[in-house]
């Protein structure tokens, strides 16, 4: 009797034996038997694998993120994401309000909530709360960690759509609670089909775990806390999490390899590696000046992967937007000591300093808005005049600085470069000819690369692409003035003019800025990644003939225009934008040598002051003394 009821109980008799048989154990989890072919990794090397795979998914995540939901709004999901969140929107939500005010801090405390939920929910005969508790507690954090991680990298911000009474996120990629529900779902499950140790699940047990991931899915895109895109990708990476969760806890015994697979990679590797280190070689060590991390994003976009560069180079510019309450004390010093010159309007005395700048800020800083002459000539006649504003209200620790040209005292030569506009140098050498810079006074970068610009160019003889109607244009005439204006309409081809170059469409137009900057209508100034605040630069013509040039740090496209028409431009256009892109050097001579020495006219400018003075891959303006 008491033996037939011990076997039954599972007490001392066959029972056990049968059922251990048929629960399989794990190295690593109680059982401290191996078999030839599994794995012996101890619990040290394991929790260091995972974290690796943690930091790994962590990493693959953002390059999604930043792919594919970049925030500025060009990211290969957002037309479905804006549909998505448009059909929420339709829906009335206020008598939802209530329930779906928790969501906001659920995101907050996402791990001791979903923990307590699915860890009350598990029944089973054997204590399998205690034994579920640990494993999903590290799937929860981890997943709570990896989103965290990812949300801060990325920066997008969600929906803010719905009733006033939802907090919308401000990181809104990938959603933390679905990422920790889906990686606690996943744990659980894998657990109980791992090993049976840890207690079965019951079929509405399985069902809630994954029901939870779903369900506040739902809630927070039709609440207009997410994104469909950042829901989708919290479950991916709470899956994964979970995976790498219970692979750490439970490993399955047993190592796969594939030899097969090792050696298609090794030949994958073998084949693309020396080509493409090959590739990039020759790119680092292509003719003309340019900085190292320019030439690898040129590499980069030459090889197909400028919409990953481009893609980066948004998620970098919007998670560095500029501060609304930063506050500077002063302008950057005067890049030369002041000359004297004759004063006085512009066009009651030739060569005087041009009118100051009205600051739009205030009060002023000192000496915002005044010309400071950097080069004169004989007679003290100005040449070049500089000084800084604040063009931005809402940005008040942004600067412009700004440089005019006198017409009267200067001439202009438009400079080919070894890489733009069209793929080789021209006469020049893609440099200010040694024997032409007794008179040098200043050199300033062009426009965009040419694929990235409509219109074309005409450089010391060489031609790039058509020059298109209606684009911004700077032309060079044979006297050595030049100006700015539409092409077809202001300026167009004569045998006055040698040298064109055409960028994007104007941005100050008959002294008022061109309608749609701001929003970027039409794409005229470029992706919607050239809308963020970056370095930036631009060139427009004053009333009486006289160039003036504007650059700044952090800038948009309406900002620039507003330095511009500040500085007395009546048409100006966009130059070339980006660190390491932006560049305006002035050179002197000191006195008894022949020795040019440069100064930048805005000290953060990244490239050296002497630049141009040697061979360099993108085109330029140099400017003279007549």
């Amino acid at each position: 009797m008491t033996s037939s009821t011990n076997e039954r109980s599972g007490i001392g008799g066959p029972a056990v034996a049968s059922q251990a048989a048929a629960w399989p154990r794990s190295p690593g989890v109680g059982d401290p038997s191996t078999s030839p072919g599994t794995s012996t990794t101890g619990p040290v090397g394991r929790g260091a694998r995972a974290v690796g795979c943690l930091v790994l998914t962590a990493g693959i995540s953002c390059a999604v993120g930043i792919e594919a939901a970049t925030p500025d709004g060009s990211g290969l999901l957002q037309p479905s994401d804006d549909a998505i969140a448009r059909a929420s929107r339709s829906i009335e939500l206020r008598p939802l309000a209530t329930l779906l005010r928790p969501i906001g801090l659920l995101d907050r405390v996402g791990v001791a909530a979903i923990v307590a939920l699915v860890v009350v929910a598990l029944v089973g005969r054997r204590p399998s709360r205690r034994s579920f508790a640990g494993p999903l507690a590290v799937a929860a954090l981890a997943a709570e960690a990896v989103a965290a991680i990812t949300q801060h990298l990325v920066g997008r911000p969600g929906p803010r759509a719905g009733a006033a009474a939802i907090a919308a996120s401000t990181t809104s990629f990938p959603g933390t609670a679905v990422a920790v529900a889906a990686a606690m779902a996943t744990t659980a499950l894998a657990l109980a089909a791992r090993d049976h140790r840890f207690g079965r699940l019951s079929s509405r047990t399985r069902a809630l775990a994954i029901a939870a991931p779903v369900a506040l899915a739902l809630i927070a895109i039709v609440g207009g806390v997410h994104w469909l895109s950042d829901e989708l990708a919290a479950g991916v990476v709470g899956a994964v999490v979970g995976a790498i969760v219970t692979g750490a806890i439970a490993p399955t015994g047993r190592r796969y390899r594939s030899r097969f697979a090792t050696r298609l990679g090794l030949a994958a590797l073998l084949i693309t590696v020396p080509p493409a280190s090959v590739s990039y070689w020759g790119a680092l060590r292509a003719p003309g000046y340019a900085a190292t991390d320019a030439r690898t994003v040129d590499w980069l976009r030459t090889h197909g992967l400028g919409s990953v560069v481009d893609r980066a180079e948004s998620w970098w510019l919007w998670t560095n937007l500029p501060s609304t309450t930063d506050t500077i004390n002063a302008l950057p010093a005067a890049p030369l000591p002041e000359r004297a010159a004759p004063t006085g309007s512009p066009s009651a005395t030739p060569g005087a300093a041009p009118l100051d700048v009205v600051p739009l800020i205030s009060p002023p800083l000192f000496g915002e808005g005044r010309w400071s002459v950097a080069q004169a000539g004989a007679g003290g006649v100005v040449q070049i005049a500089t000084t800084s504003i604040r063009p931005d209200p809402v940005h008040p620790a942004l600067v412009a600085t700004l440089a005019w040209m006198n017409t009267s005292t200067v001439r202009y030569s438009l400079v080919a470069g070894t890489r733009e506009p069209a793929g080789k140098a021209g006469a020049w050498g893609a440099t200010v000819p040694p024997d032409l810079r007794a008179t040098l006074l200043a050199a300033f970068n062009s426009g965009y690369k040419m694929h990235d610009t409509p219109g074309g160019a005409v450089e010391e003889g060489l031609h790039a692409h058509q020059l298109k109607a209606g684009v911004a244009s700077f032309v060079v005439r044979a006297d050595g003035s030049a100006t700015v204006g539409a092409w077809g309409r202001d300026v167009s081809m004569s045998t006055d003019v040698v040298a064109v170059r055409q960028n994007l469409h104007l941005i100050v137009d008959h002294g008022q800025l061109v309608v749609g900057l701001r929003t970027n209508v039409g794409q005229q100034w470029g992706t919607v990644k050239n809308a963020l605040p970056t370095w930036r630069s631009g060139l427009g013509v004053d009333r009486g003939g006289n160039l003036v040039y504007a650059s700044g740090n952090q800038l948009t496209i309406d900002t620039l225009a507003v330095a511009l028409q500040r500085a007395g431009a009546v048409t100006a256009m966009e130059l070339d934008i980006h660190n390491h892109m932006v560049t305006y050097n002035l050179f002197t001579r000191p006195a008894g040598t022949q020795e040019l020495v440069g100064h930048k006219l805005s000290p953060d400018m990244t490239e050296p002051a002497t630049r141009y003075l040697r061979p360099d891959q993108r085109d330029f303006i140099a400017v003279f003394s007549r």
